[in-house]
C-alpha cells in the first residue's frame, strides 16, 4: 500500500478516531504540547473577550501575567476599568486578527508610522483610530491622542521590590512583641525580578477570607520567608490556630514569637515596595536595629482597603537579639 501524508499522524489527530469514534466518556481533549508555559515565564494576552477571560484565569493560578501599562497610584477601580488599565497587557483594546495584532507590534517598534494617525468624532472629540477605546470620552486635541501614545507620559506602577537604593522618607518604628502565629494561605517562589506576582497571589487568595477553617477575623497577612539573595518564598494568608483542616493547596508557615520593628506605610499598595526599599536601605539601621534570620511580614488590618488599594499597612521586621 502506498503511503500517504497521514499515515503516521496520531490518532488525536483525526476527529472520527479522537471524537466520533469514541464514547462521550472516553474523550480526552489533553494531548502532548509543543511546549509548556511556566509560572515564572512572562505571558501577555491579545484578543478580545476570551483573552480576557484568559488573563483573570493567568493571574488567579500564580502565572507571571506581563502588564507593562498599569493603573496610575491613586486611581479608582471603578476609572482604572473605564480607562482600560488592567484588561490586556497594555491599553491597546480589543484585537480580532493577527493582522492587527502584526501592525500594533510594528507600531509599537516604529516599523510603521499611519498616514491618517488620529480620527475626529461626529461629537468633535479625538481618537486614535487603531485604539479608538483605549480612553472612551476621547481627547480634546490631536496632541493629546499623540501624547498618550509616548512612553514619556506614562505613568507606570513599578512592581513590588526589595531594592535596596529606592529612596523614600521612613518615619521611625514603633516596637512590638508578637506571639507566636500560624499563617495559612497560598504561596509561590518568588524572584526579585517578578514580584509583580504577588498582586496575583493575593488576587487567589482574597475569595477564601472570612472562610477559612479556625480563622481569626481582623487582619490578613503577607509573609516573606526562606530569603536569598535572589528572591523568597511568599504566603498570602490568614492567622489560623496550629493543626487546623485547611482547604486543598493551602501551606502554612510558622511566624516566631519576638520582638519586632513595625513600619507603617501610608501610600498606595502599589508603592509598598518604596517603604520596603528604605527599611533595608538604611532605615533600620538608622533606628539602631538589625533585623532576625526569621520570616518578615505585611499586615492588612481591618483600615486596608482592598479595592483601592489605600488606608496603609503594618511591616513587621523581627529584631535580632530581643
Amino acid at each position: 500500500m502506498s503511503s500517504n501524508p497521514y499515515a503516521d499522524l496520531p490518532d488525536h489527530r483525526f476527529w472520527r478516531k479522537a471524537v466520533a469514534g469514541l464514547p462521550p466518556f472516553a474523550i480526552d481533549p489533553i494531548v502532548d504540547l509543543p511546549f509548556r508555559i511556566a509560572p515564572t515565564d512572562k505571558v501577555a494576552t491579545g484578543g478580545s473577550c476570551f483573552a480576557q477571560h484568559l488573563a483573570k484565569r493567568l493571574q488567579q493560578s500564580g502565572f507571571h501575567y506581563y502588564q507593562v501599562e498599569q493603573a496610575p497610584a491613586g486611581m479608582s477601580a471603578a476609572e482604572a476599568d473605564h480607562l482600560q488599565y488592567g484588561v490586556y497587557s497594555g491599553r491597546y483594546g480589543n484585537i480580532y486578527t493577527t493582522r492587527q495584532l502584526l501592525q500594533l507590534f510594528d507600531r509599537a517598534f516604529g516599523h510603521f508610522k499611519p498616514d491618517l494617525d488620529v480620527w475626529e468624532r461626529k461629537d468633535g472629540r479625538f481618537v486614535d483610530p487603531f485604539r479608538p477605546r483605549v480612553n472612551p470620552d476621547g481627547f480634546a486635541t490631536p496632541e493629546e491622542v499623540r501624547a498618550q501614545r509616548s512612553l514619556a507620559n506614562l505613568d507606570l506602577t513599578e512592581p513590588l521590590s526589595l531594592d535596596k537604593s529606592r529612596a523614600k522618607s521612613l518615619k521611625p518604628p514603633r516596637m512590638a512583641d508578637s506571639t507566636v502565629m500560624t499563617i495559612a494561605g497560598l504561596t509561590q517562589t518568588l524572584t526579585f525580578e517578578n514580584m509583580a506576582a504577588i498582586s496575583a497571589i493575593w488576587q487567589r487568595f482574597v475569595p477564601h477570607i472570612g472562610h477559612v477553617p479556625q480563622e481569626s477575623p481582623g487582619a490578613a497577612y503577607g509573609v516573606c520567608f526562606n530569603m536569598t539573595d535572589s528572591g523568597m518564598d511568599y504566603v498570602a494568608g490568614v492567622a489560623v490556630k496550629a493543626g487546623a483542616d485547611l482547604p486543598k493547596g493551602f501551606v502554612t508557615v510558622k511566624v516566631p514569637a519576638g520582638r519586632y520593628a513595625v513600619f507603617r506605610h501610608d501610600g498606595h499598595i502599589s508603592r509598598v515596595g518604596d517603604s520596603w526599599g528604605a527599611i533595608w536601605g538604611g532605615g533600620l539601621e538608622a533606628a539602631g536595629l538589625k533585623a532576625a534570620a526569621t520570616p518578615i511580614f505585611e499586615r492588612y488590618g481591618p483600615e486596608f482597603d482592598g479595592r483601592t488599594g489605600e488606608g496603609g499597612l503594618e511591616l513587621w521586621v523581627p529584631i535580632e537579639g530581643s
